[in-house]
């Protein structure tokens, strides 16, 4: 779980390529925690640690953003989609979008995300 964390963050402001469907939810389970846990500490112990809350809020703005758009780029659309979030109720779009399984094989983002198996995927 934690190694797709940290492959998102190590592929700060990677716009190009793809990614596939685990690596995106598995970073949001890991992003929520971690801003939950913080949250939570932040009120139970000690206010200042709401700074850091917003701090590691702002350090993954760009990781976030890179990862989402290569999640678009898996399923075929383009990474400025997410934009769509600034509507109301983008998010339910986008949140469609993210759920959708990649394409198979190459598209115009790039090849299929390693570990993705043809065969596997449904039709």
């Amino acid at each position: 779980m934690h190694r797709y964390y940290l492959s998102a963050l190590r592929r700060y402001a990677d716009y190009r390529g793809r990614a596939r469907r685990i690596e995106y939810w598995m970073f949001v389970l890991v992003h929520a925690v971690i801003v939950v846990a913080l949250a939570t500490l932040s009120v139970a112990v000690a206010d200042w640690l709401m700074y850091v809350l917003i701090a590691y809020y702002f350090a993954t703005v760009v990781p976030v953003t890179a990862l989402v758009a290569r999640r678009l780029h898996d399923v075929g659309y383009s990474g400025w989609l997410q934009l769509i979030n600034l509507l109301p109720f983008g998010f339910i779009v986008l949140l469609v979008f993210m759920a959708l399984p990649g394409e198979p094989g190459p598209n115009r983002h790039g090849p299929a995300p390693a570990g993705r198996r043809l065969s596997a995927v449904p039709v």
